[in-house]
């Protein structure tokens, strides 16, 4: 929703450095997206954001050429470590994979310094590609390390 956009900033501002290209809380006013928020008393503590389409399959980045593509998931700093990130996570998932029934998996990609969230991302099931397989799956080289879960037993489970 528009009013989440202004609390899906500043968690991505607590996350990111600055100066980050993209501010995902743009996302919100976008069609084709799943955006979620984690909510405690009413202040949203978690920003997740899910691209449903492949946006342009000639374009410069993976998240142009690849769909369902996780393109932002974020905890605020007081509320990490407490389940919320996973919790967010598995439902960007499993809404991947309900909003894309003919895709087989979601893709994301994250920062090579970050192994918190490899490590998160590996605990729901996702797995790192290699260098070839993202060739295969989207034409270009990744700039870092790329991660993809498979849907299918997402869609089982509803």
């Amino acid at each position: 929703m528009q009013e989440d956009i202004p609390a899906a900033e500043r968690i991505q501002q607590t996350v990111l450095p600055p100066g980050h290209p993209y501010v995902y809380a743009r996302n919100i006013e976008v069609g084709r997206t799943v955006n979620l928020v984690a909510e405690t008393s009413d202040i949203i503590i978690g920003f997740a954001s899910v691209l449903l389409t492949r946006w342009d399959t000639q374009g410069p980045f993976l998240w142009q050429r690849l769909a369902p593509y996780l393109a932002f998931i974020g905890v605020v700093p007081e509320h990490q470590g407490k389940g919320v990130g996973p919790l967010l996570l598995r439902q960007a998932v499993e809404s991947a994979a309900i909003g894309c029934v003919r895709e087989p998996m979601l893709f994301l990609e994250h920062e090579p310094e970050n192994v918190k969230a490899r490590k998160a991302f590996e605990r729901t099931g996702f797995r790192v590609l290699t260098k070839n397989e993202i060739l295969q799956l989207a034409g270009i080289e990744p700039q870092g390390p790329v991660m993809a879960i498979p849907l299918d037993s997402f869609r089982k489970s509803r």
